[in-house]
């Protein structure tokens, strides 16, 4: 606990510095942890060369510091906006903002569906659009986690808290809170990667199978509420693009709703994004590290 403390400590220290320095910082960071750090860069590129068997070794390795830069910022303007988390009007460019508009339209909740694509951690500086109390859906608390994480953790909650967001953890009594908070009208975040237990799906991602969250579908439907799949991804340093996707009605039913083709529609359309910019993809997060070697629970 006390290691993570001096990492936050560090982190805010760090949110002092102008953007240009900590983008130069990033970037030189980035090239030193792809040298020393041979282990996790093998298995990006391993992973890169999964999606990607096309490109040579020099274009993964690329890849690999853009990824690792990619992580480097994210937390950059993580720390930046919890010290300044009001909205930002210009450093937001939001396609189909007319799709926002149907949250709460119609006196039903909305669960977000969005991806560890870009930095989704800036919906924080945007949560006004929402227009309704905003909850989120978190993996309950691992004591074996790495201090570094942990600090970014603990920033990222303070942040949440002081915007009024509600942390859900993911379990049984998360989840009756996670229906209530949404059949009284209101909004809840959930990452489509975020998976462990049994609540995930299998679906179709860069032609293998790819275990997802089935929580978005499945409260969807006991709240009798609608999705509305996000993907936000950066532009340029503090500047980023929001895609909001059409809204999906999951049809009430007695069975289980056919997560299947919401979730497999969802992944093809942020497969598409992260074609573009695979460099903003969590290339090692545990899900998506498990998935290619057949480790899917069904």
């Amino acid at each position: 606990m006390k290691s993570a403390r001096y990492w936050e400590a560090a982190l805010l220290l760090l949110a002092r510095l102008p953007a240009t320095a900590g983008r130069a910082i990033a970037w030189t960071f980035a090239h030193i942890l792809f040298i020393i750090c041979g282990s996790s860069r093998r298995r990006v590129m391993a992973e890169i060369q999964s999606h990607f068997p096309e490109l040579s070794w020099q274009s993964r390795a690329r890849m690999t510091v853009g990824y690792v830069n990619h992580i480097l910022v994210s937390v950059f303007e993580l720390v930046k906006m919890s010290k300044e988390p009001a909205l930002n009007h210009e450093a937001v460019v939001i396609e189909n903002p007319e799709r926002l508009s149907e949250v709460g339209a119609d006196a039903t909740g909305t669960v977000v569906l969005t991806a560890h694509f870009g930095n989704p951690t800036v919906l924080c500086s945007w949560s006004a659009i929402f227009g309704r109390p905003v909850a989120y859906l978190v993996r309950p608390e691992r004591l074996n986690l790495h201090p570094l994480r942990r600090a970014v953790r603990a920033i990222f909650q303070r942040l949440a808290e002081s915007l009024g967001w509600l942390r859900i953890e993911s379990s049984a009594r998360g989840g009756i809170a996670a229906v209530r908070h949404l059949r009284r009208g209101n909004v809840l975040i959930v990452l489509s990667d975020l998976t462990w237990g049994s609540g995930i799906q299998t679906v179709k991602f860069f032609g293998s199978n790819y275990p997802v969250s089935r929580s978005a579908v499945r409260f969807a439907a006991l709240a009798s509420c609608a999705i509305l799949p996000l993907i936000v991804w950066r532009e340029r340093a503090n500047h980023h693009r929001l895609i909001v996707l059409p809204r999906i009605r999951v049809p009430e039913s007695a069975g289980r709703p056919d997560d299947s083709s919401i979730m497999q529609e969802f992944t093809s359309q942020l497969e598409a994004e992260i074609r573009k910019r695979p460099e903003q993809w969590a290339w090692i997060h545990e899900s998506s590290s498990r998935s290619y070697q057949g480790l899917v629970h069904g």
